[in-house]
């Protein structure tokens, strides 16, 4: 229960930092994304002459009579408040989120409950849910510097807690900030995650964190080198998962597993945080995935399920 909903809260408020905005009628101009991206996404993609046929005018607008679902940014909110709403009853006193059936904490739900908690501070002026958000923040900053993260998910802590902080930091006293910072530096990728060798979708999700890490200036000076390098790496041995048509194949390729990595993805090239060598390859990866994700989404917005385990589904989103 808490891990199906944990997850779904993990993308809603992941859509809800990343998209510059949801509605049909205008095109935001979004950092880091040139003017010409579709094209360029078109013209590359391995069915381009088929697309072409589909599209021959990049310019062409809305046939008549096409109506905008009017779909805001502020609307994914409402279904992230609801979770939050209903799990903060389920804080303990040390921040941690235990799951009312098992009663338990499990994966990542802990900070996945802070940075929905903190979005909600931020957005929609819920003050009454910052002391939560503080909560939980602390606990999860700790047990990941401390390798007492739950059931072993220390891999998907990072990027939460990166947003999380980086949202409150202006919202707490200067210790706590000063608390959580340190934590965050005794940070080593070897040491702390379980996929450092570029395994799975895991290890997609903690070199965003760990690129979010070091754009806010959080690795410690003796390990800026080594921890450039072990993200070089990971995204060196991560090339053999992206597909031609910008798509990722984690083990079994489950279609939920193939946009999630690359949301995380979209999230390490967001505001520049990841630069390196490899960065220009990554963005063309994505622009592709996103042309293939568009031509894959039914028009009410679902996408095909299956390919996972225990009806654990998101995919319609």
């Amino acid at each position: 229960m808490l891990k199906t909903l944990c997850a779904v809260m993990t993308v809603l408020v992941g859509l809800v930092v990343g998209l510059a905005g949801c509605q049909m009628n205008s095109r935001p101009s979004i950092p880091g994304i040139e003017a010409n991206a579709g094209a360029s996404a078109l013209r590359n993609h391995p069915v381009s002459q088929a697309l072409a046929q589909l599209f021959p005018d990049p310019n062409a607008k809305p046939p008549k009579g096409f109506e905008s679902g009017k779909i805001r940014r502020e609307d994914y909110l409402t279904l992230v408040e609801a979770n939050v709403d209903f799990y903060k009853s389920h804080q303990n006193a040390l921040g941690a989120i235990i799951d009312p059936v098992q009663n338990k904490e499990i994966q990542y739900s802990t900070p996945a409950f802070a940075l929905a908690a903190a979005t909600l501070v931020a957005d929609k002026k819920r003050e009454d849910l910052l002391d939560p958000a503080i909560r939980a923040m602390s606990f999860a900053a700790h047990a990941l510097a401390n390798h007492t993260t739950a059931d072993f998910h220390a891999d998907f802590y990072i990027p939460m807690l990166m947003h999380t902080r980086r949202i409150l930091e202006g919202r707490v006293p200067k210790e706590t900030l000063a608390t959580w910072d340190d934590e965050l530096r005794s940070i080593v990728p070897e040491k702390t995650y379980h996929f450092v060798h570029a395994e799975n979708n895991w290890n997609i999700v903690q070199i965003d964190g760990e690129m979010l890490r070091r754009h806010a200036g959080l690795v410690a000076t003796t390990q800026i080198s080594a921890q450039a390098s072990y993200v070089e790496m990971c995204l060196d041995l991560q090339r053999k998962n992206f597909t031609d048509f910008g798509m990722y194949t984690d083990p079994n390729m489950p279609m939920a597993y193939d946009a999630f990595p690359r949301m995380w993805m979209e999230d390490m090239m967001a505001d520049g945080a990841y630069d390196g060598p490899q960065a220009r390859e990554v963005n063309e990866f994505l622009r592709l995935g996103g042309l293939s994700t568009l031509m894959l989404l039914s028009p009410t917005g679902e996408w095909a399920t299956g390919g996972r385990s225990a009806n654990h589904q998101w995919n319609e989103r």
